[in-house]
């Protein structure tokens, strides 16, 4: 990933959802510029963070050398195993679940995907929406299979998606990366998610003792979006960004605090790892010790006061997804 990428004013997809499902999720996040320790962090968001940390180093030396998938997997293997070992429990437990599935997969790609060239790994574009404010994303792969180029995000999930899944979470994320690089003129064909199922069998005595097939960890979607659905999220895109460009402007951390609102009794709220901190907040509790104990500084983060993207030591190999 280029560290020197973009502007003050550029507004990315993380921002534009993290503002519609709470404004104060948003406010500790971009604003307060915190995220929790890597102990503190729910289990699906540490497993997503793992996954895509260590499938980040197998396409990045399949993008360097073209076809060594074997080499691919040792330096990705090598690099989670090293990452487990240094780990709290959590880390160990979760890294250790990436492996198994991982090593299989590994092993999967090759067979399915014999010929594919990648083409991007975790590279960051932006593009102008109006004078005031850009788009900016980090699409997770960009690869060439047969005559298709397909632009692709990697999904950990419990189960896989269903099609509702599939058209609010899928759909709005990447009909809008797909829009964007249409506009900048690189080649796309097709749109893809690439599951990772990370529900493990069950135990006792109804428990299947077999292992999962690989159709049942790994799963591919693809589809060419609509102009019709395209126009629809870039005009939501843009009165966003008006949003948050108004609540950017405000001078002082305290005129921030005032103009957002909680989002409560929701599954934005209830999955949020930001929960026990805004509930201090509402029961009018201090909550400089529990920042000091559980958060820390967000490890990726536009600067505000450079031309550029500053990715702070790790950052540019640990990105939070």
């Amino acid at each position: 990933m280029n560290a020197e990428v973009a502007s003050p004013r550029v507004i990315s997809n993380s921002e534009i959802n993290s503002w519609r499902n709470c404004q104060r999720q948003y406010y500790y996040s971009y604003d307060l510029k915190i995220e929790p320790i890597d102990g503190r962090k729910g289990r699906a968001l540490m497993i997503g963070n793992i996954g895509h940390w260590t499938k980040k180093r197998y396409f990045q030396h399949l993008l360097e050398n073209p076809g060594d998938f074997d080499g691919a997997k040792h330096i990705a293997m090598l690099w989670l195993a090293m990452y487990v070992a240094d780990g709290n429990y959590d880390i160990i437990e979760y890294g250790n679940l990436v492996t198994r599935k991982l090593h299989t997969y590994f092993d999967y790609f090759p067979q399915i995907h014999p010929g594919a060239q990648v083409l991007e790994v975790e590279q960051f574009h932006q593009v102008d929406l109006i004078d005031e404010f850009g788009y900016g994303f980090t699409n997770d792969l960009r690869l060439q299979d047969g005559p298709i180029i397909y632009l692709i995000d990697h999904k950990w999930t419990h189960d896989f998606w269903g099609q509702i899944e599939l058209d609010t979470k899928g759909a709005a994320q990447l009909d809008k990366y797909f829009w964007a690089m249409q506009i900048l003129d690189i080649p796309v064909d097709r749109v893809a998610i690439w599951e990772y199922r990370y529900r493990e069998r069950g135990v006792g005595p109804k428990a299947r003792s077999a292992p999962y097939t690989n159709e049942e960890q790994f799963r591919e979607t693809d589809w060419v979006p609509t102009v019709p659905a395209m126009r629809n999220l870039m005009i939501e895109q843009v009165k966003t960004s008006r949003e948050i460009v108004n609540h950017r402007s405000l001078e002082t951390i305290e005129e921030k605090s005032q103009d957002v609102v909680r989002n409560i009794g929701t599954n934005a709220c209830k999955f949020c790892d930001f929960a026990t901190l805004c509930l201090a907040e509402l029961n009018g509790e201090p909550i400089i010790e529990d920042i000091d104990t559980n958060f820390q500084p967000k490890t990726y983060d536009y600067n505000e006061t450079k031309d550029t993207v500053v990715v702070k030591e790790g950052a540019a190999n640990d990105r939070d997804y």
